[in-house]
Order: C-alpha cells, then structure tokens, then sequence
C-alpha cells in the first residue's frame, strides 16, 4: 500500500516508531517542534527529543502515554479475574 501527500517545501517530516510515541506525550513533543526547525538545529532538536523520551521512560513515576494505557488495561484484567 502505498500513500501520497503534497508535502510543502521546508516542511519537516518526523518519523518516529512506538517507543518514542509510547513514551513522549504528544503535547512535549509539540513544544520541542513548535519553534523554528532549519538545517542548523535540526540534529539538536532530534537530540533533545530523544533525550525527553529515556528520561520519561526511565522515570516510574510518570505517566507516559502507554503507561496509562497499559493501568487501563491491568484495570480492566483485574475485574477480569476478580469476577472468576
């Protein structure tokens, strides 16, 4: 399956896989993009945001995007298995 999209010029593109969006809130995310992003600051962006996402992983008490996904499913395996 293949996708087009026009994609204006000096557009950034940020691919990126699940364990950086599992990780990063997207509204963190948004912040480190929302200032100018150009040739000359581009690799200092891709290190900040990838700095973000190890210090939220390795941090227990935050609760990042797939951690709340993941309580709402131990929640839902708890009633699971308390009604059992």
């Amino acid at each position: 399956m293949f996708y087009y999209s026009n994609v204006p010029i000096k557009d950034v593109l940020i691919f990126a896989t699940d364990g950086l969006l599992d990780n990063l809130p997207l509204d963190y995310l948004s912040k480190i993009i929302s200032t100018k992003i150009n040739e000359e600051n581009l690799k200092e962006k891709m290190i900040e945001i990838t700095n973000l996402c190890l210090t939220i992983a390795l941090d227990d008490k935050f609760l990042s995007p797939f951690a709340i996904e993941a309580r709402k499913g131990m929640t839902h395996m708890t009633h699971q298995f308390g009604d059992s």
